[in-house]
């Protein structure tokens, strides 16, 4: 399982330091954080790298890791806000323009998440609406992607918590996951669902979808709460799949304001999380 950890740069969080990658990703790993459409295209058919991303794909490169990005979210000039999914197919087609362009230009890029939380946290509209709307995407994207840089990894399904296994067996009617490589699941569970998400994943490869789950996030506010117990449950969570995963992104590598499950505090202090690590 490849490991790694989540830094929300994009977001404004401390980047992280190459002592801290080397630290909790000493044998290489990939380090993930949302590259937004709105930030790269700031003006229609021009793109370009954020600033911050010098800095944070400088650390990554010395400390021997790789990008894993997340291609996320609306953007203005086309969607109604810079949240919106790209639901029509001018916008669809715009997004694609600029997960190429991403691909293309990131370096040390090891792999691509499609959008974030679509089943849940960064959805609207009805359930069958938003399996519509992500498979017609894939459709657009994921060959776009396969064209543009053959050697990226594409996690697709953008999916959060443990009721997962309708969103993939429909997205996957209309569009095969036969054509990505894995199934981007975030398993922010807590004890009471570790039953029920090994029956999800039970059902999802009966249904034939058999790519390995790759973890863009985990930990969180579980993790936060159950300390270093969390490492121990996590086995857990990887072990209610028949398919071992084929990668983790701990969430977070430094707590922020916000989100208090660092590895390292605010203050730059290893938590207990940090120093039970591995």
């Amino acid at each position: 399982m490849i490991p790694g950890v989540c830094c929300l740069a994009s977001n404004g969080a401390t980047i992280p330091t190459v002592d801290q990658l080397r630290r909790f990703l000493p044998n290489g790993g990939s380090v993930r954080d949302t590259l937004g459409w709105h930030r790269v295209e700031q003006i229609k058919g021009t793109y370009g790298l954020p600033d911050y991303t010098k800095q944070l794909y400088a650390n990554v490169a010395e400390a021997g890791c790789q990008n894993l990005v997340t291609l996320a979210f609306g953007n203005k000039l086309y969607t109604g806000t810079n949240m919106d999914f790209p639901i029509i197919a001018p916008d669809q087609a715009a997004f694609t323009r600029y997960a190429v362009w991403v691909v293309r230009n990131v370096p040390n890029l090891a792999a691509i998440s499609i959008w974030n939380e679509y089943n849940g946290s960064f959805g609207s509209g009805t359930v069958p609406e938003r399996q519509a709307h992500y498979a017609a995407l894939l459709k657009l994207v994921v060959p776009a992607i396969r064209a543009a840089n053959p050697s990226v990894k594409i996690i697709a399904g953008a999916t959060v918590g443990w009721n997962i296994d309708g969103f993939f067996k429909h997205i996957d009617a209309l569009y095969s996951f036969k054509n990505v490589d894995y199934l981007d699941i975030h398993p922010y569970l807590n004890a009471d669902h570790l039953d029920t998400f090994a029956q999800q994943m039970a059902r999802i490869r009966a249904a034939g979808i058999m790519n390995p789950a790759f973890y863009t996030e985990h930990g969180g506010p579980n993790a936060k709460a159950m300390g270093p117990n969390y490492w121990p449950f996590f086995k857990k969570i990887c072990a209610a799949d028949s398919i071992p995963p084929a990668g983790a992104n701990y969430f977070l590598l430094r707590s922020t304001e916000k989100f208090g499950s660092g590895l390292v505090g605010i203050d730059g202090v290893e938590t207990d999380l940090g120093r039970s690590w591995g």
